[in-house]
């Protein structure tokens, strides 16, 4: 009776161990099914789920604040390194820092005789010479200035380039112990065509190897103050335009027909036949005079 239940145990045991392995088989490959497949999405999962869900944290959303972009101004346009473009009284104009290349390129050229003369360019200085230059008509190749009040009574036109500089590089570069702080730049004019006055007195002055720029200015200056029709400079004679002519004749280079020769025989396509010639030499003597002597 002991054996026969003990053998009925037996069968019972092995039955549940093949139940339990088929059921745990049957399991796992139902699991291993399902975990492949791919989840569908709940379209209506408000409607099923009532209560809100607690799982996710809420992030207030912040509020944007507008912020309005504020336009910077725009800087004034460089024209070359250090150069800015100013405008002020409706007259535009460059404003370069001390000792700027284009200053030094543009002086440089007009210190020296040879290359002025090559260039065909002058430097006048001060409000009174610039504007004797532009009543005849020149245009300036270019206005250097250090206070824009002395350049708002000329009309200059638009191709005119103006530069602000401070006064000391106009002083550096200017041929006056004060410089007014005004200088122009213009093409070389052709004075011998400039007209006479219209009571001109038919009187020529000729000046030959006449080397002291105050002397010479002082002639000019004398010669369109007594009404001369015209002057004469032989070779030898100093610089027309030297800067200290220029100051001494006071405007006579605008207003006075002045021809330069290098020879005395051109100078008869200029003197009538009939004129009479006056010689004025501080150096005469016996070999000008042979019949001269002091006692007579």
């Amino acid at each position: 009776m002991v054996l026969l239940n003990t053998l009925r145990g037996t069968v019972r045991l092995l039955r549940n161990v093949n139940t339990s392995q088929t059921v745990n088989l049957n399991i796992t490959k139902t699991f291993a099914k399902w975990v492949s497949r791919r989840p569908a999405r709940i379209v209506n999962e408000d409607e099923l789920y009532e209560c809100e869900d607690t799982t996710q944290i809420q992030i207030p959303q912040r509020t944007r604040i507008s912020k309005r972009r504020v336009r910077k101004a725009k800087p004034p346009k460089e024209t070359e390194i250090g150069a800015t473009t100013c405008t002020e009284n409706k007259k535009e104009f460059i404003t370069l820092q001390e000792n700027d290349r284009i200053i030094t390129s543009l002086m440089t050229e007009l210190r020296s005789r040879k290359k002025r003369q090559k260039n065909k360019e002058v430097i006048l200085e001060g409000h009174r010479l610039i504007a004797d230059a532009l009543k005849t008509g020149l245009i300036p190749k270019a206005i250097l200035f250090n206070n824009p009040s002395d350049i708002e009574a000329f009309n200059f036109s638009k191709e005119v380039k103006l530069y602000k500089v401070p006064y000391k590089t106009i002083q550096l570069w200017s041929s006056l112990t004060t410089s007014p702080g005004l200088l122009g730049i213009f093409q070389t004019p052709d004075v011998c065509n400039n007209t006479p006055a219209p009571n001109a007195l038919p009187l020529t002055i000729i000046c030959d190897n006449v080397r002291e720029p105050g002397n010479l200015g002082s002639i000019m200056r004398a010669a369109a103050g007594v009404g001369c029709e015209k002057l004469i400079l032989m070779k030898g004679c100093v610089d027309l335009w030297d800067p200290k002519v220029l100051r001494s004749a006071a405007g006579t280079h605008f207003r006075l027909p002045i021809h330069t020769f290098s020879t005395w025989d051109k100078i008869l396509s200029l003197i009538s036949e009939d004129s009479h010639v006056f010689i004025a030499d501080s150096n005469f003597g016996d070999k000008f005079m042979p019949n001269y002597s002091p006692e007579s």
